[in-house]
């Protein structure tokens, strides 16, 4: 049996993040930022404004959201016309 050893404090590990979305079911928060290209910062500002979704808490350190959320954000930013804030 091949067992690996495990990570030091120092060593992290690659995760390739998807670009879409899947049909259905939650996706963390660096997939969100990815079809999103907001900043980590201004998506919990938008959480905190009520112009985001929330999160689902699925563990005490597990957040995700949910795919249809995201996907009606995305169909409502499309459909806003952008104004320029003063």
């Amino acid at each position: 049996m091949n067992k690996e050893a495990p990570l030091k404090a120092d060593e992290s590990v690659s995760v390739a993040i998807p670009r879409t979305l899947p049909s259905e079911g939650f996706v963390r928060i660096e997939t969100v930022l990815a079809v999103i290209p907001i900043s980590k910062t201004a998506w919990n500002d938008g959480i905190r404004e009520g112009l985001f979704p929330p999160p689902v808490k699925l563990g005490t350190r597990l957040s995700m959201w949910n795919v249809a959320d995201i996907r009606t954000l995305i169909n409502h930013l499309s459909n806003t016309p952008w104004q320029v804030q003063s």
